[in-house]
């Protein structure tokens, strides 16, 4: 299937991309099939396993140590400084042998850009690639737990400046405290008063 898409891809023109099972991509002579662990749905902050399975032209594998190759990553639409140059190391996946694979780790939730580029080497017989890969990546567990805990102490400060300030005290509770006051007022009339009539009477 693999053989057949390429084919397909590499004969209506430079640059294909396929979208099937896995993200097929070709540049002149060389076709890239990319996954991206997991299921194409990475997370911030979580390692994420990449592999791209490299076939010539007419279906003839290419493995890592025919490919010099160098995988960069670069927030999206960003392409003047990567921010990482993961290690390619050779890996097997779903029936491929000694392919480019690498470990990511995407610093934030957003949009990314993979590079991955190629030139032959120790007698391979190829034309030096070069093929981007658009990547988004949502929020990690570690990092929605981060949030959720500032927003929580955020909420909790918020509400204690409130109390502190008189503010955000209901009509409720501001009766109680009306009617305790008012009634230690009247308590000290009443004793203030029997305090006079007792002086008035001694006299």
């Amino acid at each position: 299937m693999m053989i057949a898409s390429w084919d397909i891809c590499q004969n209506s023109g430079e640059n294909c991309q396929l979208e099937v099972a896995h993200l097929i991509k070709t540049d002149g002579n060389v076709g890239a099939t990319f996954h991206l662990e997991p299921n194409h749905n990475p997370r911030s902050g979580e390692p994420a396993q990449t592999w791209f399975a490299l076939t010539q032209s007419g279906g003839e594998s290419v493995s890592l140590d025919e490919c010099d190759c160098q995988l960069e990553v670069f927030r999206g639409g960003d392409r003047s400084q990567a921010i990482a140059t993961p290690t390619l190391t050779a890996i097997s996946a779903e029936g491929y042998e000694d392919i480019p694979g690498a470990e990511v780790i995407f610093p934030e939730a957003g949009v990314y850009d993979l590079v991955l580029t190629g030139s032959p080497q120790n007698s391979a017989n190829f034309e030096p690639f070069s093929l981007s890969y658009n990547v988004t990546v949502r929020p990690g567990r570690a990092t929605a737990e981060v949030t959720s805990e500032t927003e929580t102490r955020e909420t909790a400060t918020s509400e204690t400046q409130a109390v502190a300030s008189g503010e955000g005290v209901d009509e409720t509770t501001g009766l109680v405290f009306l009617g305790v006051w008012g009634a230690i007022a009247v308590a000290g009339v009443v004793v203030l008063g029997g305090w006079a009539w007792k002086r008035l009477r001694s006299q």
